[in-house]
């Protein structure tokens, strides 16, 4: 049974969860049998619909361990949790939560997945498997601000695919943290590379009056992969970084 608070407004905690539960381990299939059994009927549906059976599984792993981590600070079971989605997928909680301090965000990348919690802010994350890509020139010139193709255009080229990484979670992070998924312009938004960089929307946010401004932290969270957290509010670093294996 894990064990989950967040005693204060502002606190944030962020999860590691190792989604490989490899077919031939002689243990994998029992264990996979007992997390699906903690899914709801839709999100069993869901998993039945992958054509791949490596996807399937980590889907299975990904959101019963998302439910066992939001059970922990909610003091609930873990079958009882209910979701809602906003427009572009954002999930959140409802039922008798709904208006719970408690919020969430998560993402995957291969066999990793990283959920942040937060309570009293809205947060987003985001992870990427690092792996080469013949076509990051151009997807910079077309994603990333003036100065962010200029600060990586300074670095030694054994260290761009990374920071490469990292501006791209960065982005994303902050765009899940208002639940806008891609809709605004990914080169209005100016993240920077250093830790803890208080990024910015360069040009006006639809329906917003006020400019938006976003805290972001970039961790490595295993070897090979990049995240970032982000919220719209003054945020401190995470106060706990937890793995969790699948």
């Amino acid at each position: 049974m894990l064990s989950a608070d967040l005693q204060s407004r502002g606190v944030l905690d962020v999860w590691y969860v190792g989604l490989d539960v490899a077919r031939e381990s002689p243990i994998a299939p029992a264990c996979l049998q007992s997390l699906e059994t903690i899914l709801s009927p839709d999100e069993q549906a869901r998993a039945a619909r992958f054509h791949f059976e490596r996807d399937r599984r980590r889907f299975v792993v990904c959101r019963a361990r998302l439910r066992e981590i939001l059970a922990s600070y909610l003091d609930a079971p873990a079958t009882a949790i209910r979701f809602v989605y906003g427009e572009h997928g954002k999930p959140a909680l409802t039922g008798p939560w709904e208006c719970n301090e408690i919020s969430f965000n998560l993402s995957h990348s291969e066999d990793l997945a990283v959920i942040a919690v937060a309570r009293g802010v809205e947060v987003g994350i985001d992870v990427e498997c690092v792996r080469p890509i013949p076509e990051a020139r151009r997807i910079a010139e077309r994603c990333f601000s003036i100065g962010e193709r200029a600060a990586l255009e300074k670095l030694p080229a054994a260290e761009r695919p990374a920071a490469f990484y990292g501006v791209w979670t960065r982005k994303e992070a902050c765009l899940k943290a208002i639940g806008t998924g891609l809709s605004y312009p990914l080169d209005q938004i100016d993240v920077g590379l250093a830790n803890g960089y208080r990024a910015s929307a360069l040009s006006p946010f639809p329906g917003r009056r006020q400019a938006l401004e976003w805290s972001v932290w970039s961790v490595s969270p295993a070897p090979g992969y990049v995240a970032a957290v982000a919220s719209t509010d003054e945020l401190p670093a995470p106060d706990r970084w937890q793995w969790l294996a699948s």
